[in-house]
């Protein structure tokens, strides 16, 4: 995305804020996508509110958690009780979306219970 795209970032950071959590969800995977690091305290706020309010948003947020890498570790807990569930939201509640949400989950989990040597 680079420089170019930095324009964005604050009606982005507003559009976090955005009554409809699916709104907040896209913004906040572009946020992350052009800010990285420097937003992600907002950008995690944002996705952990809005799959708290929607479980349908799930496949979208942990998608966004896993590009985040280690800076979503503060997710484990809600990562956790979504797969501990024997049935996940996830996006239309359909099964192959199931399965990705817990294919997905279960990667990134593994990765922040266990981060690579030199990133904890």
């Amino acid at each position: 995305m680079g420089p170019p795209a930095s324009v964005a970032l604050p009606r982005l950071r507003t559009l976090l804020t955005h009554d409809y959590e699916w709104v907040r969800v896209h913004c906040a995977a572009a946020l992350w996508e052009i800010g990285g690091e420097a937003e992600a305290p907002a950008v995690l706020d944002a996705l952990l509110q809005a799959m708290a309010q929607n479980s349908a948003t799930a496949n979208h947020v942990v998608a966004c958690l896993d590009r985040m890498g280690p800076l979503a570790a503060p997710a484990l807990p809600l990562l956790r009780e979504q797969l501990a569930q024997p049935r996940r939201g996830g996006r239309f509640q359909s099964i192959d979306h199931d399965e990705e949400l817990q294919r997905v989950g279960r990667r990134l989990i593994a990765r922040l219970d266990h981060p690579a040597p030199g990133t904890a």
